[in-house]
């Protein structure tokens, strides 16, 4: 990641923060129009590749963040090359569960059909289904 000092990243956030609000208007008005045809997760993709072939100065992994960020608030789904990659999901468990994450990574859930989610993540499946799990902690709608 580019600079990695706290005011850094933290200018990093917010830049691909902003970037992802204006794409949900973006995304919002183009599949009202000229996308109405399309799928969803197809119009984020495309959006998603062309900002990384615009040379804006973003890793993938942002782009990622920007447009899975975009998908949550549009309540779209994530396409799946932007799923977030295991350690993504390792990363954001850590964030998102705090001390517990580890325990929490190799055993059963109950909130994922008693499955491990070391284990779902092997497969794009099992990353959404973990990514989407967290995702709800994260904002409070699941416990």
């Amino acid at each position: 990641m580019l600079g990695n000092t706290p005011p850094e990243r933290h200018a990093r956030y917010h830049w691909c923060r902003d970037l992802a609000e204006q794409f949900v208007e973006a995304a919002r008005t183009t599949r009202k129009g000229k996308r109405k045809d399309m799928h969803e997760a197809d119009i984020l993709l495309q959006y998603h590749d062309r900002v990384l072939a615009a040379g804006w100065g973003l890793e993938k992994a942002e782009a990622g963040w920007i447009f899975r960020h975009v998908a949550v608030v549009l309540n779209w789904p994530v396409p799946e090359a932007i799923l977030p990659s295991t350690q993504e999901l390792r990363t954001l468990a850590k964030d998102v569960l705090g001390p517990h994450h580890e325990a929490w990574w190799d055993a059963p859930s109950v909130w994922l059909d008693h499955q491990r989610p070391c284990e779902l993540a092997q497969t794009v499946a099992g990353r959404r289904q973990v990514w989407e799990y967290l995702k709800r902690v994260e904002t409070g709608t699941y416990t």
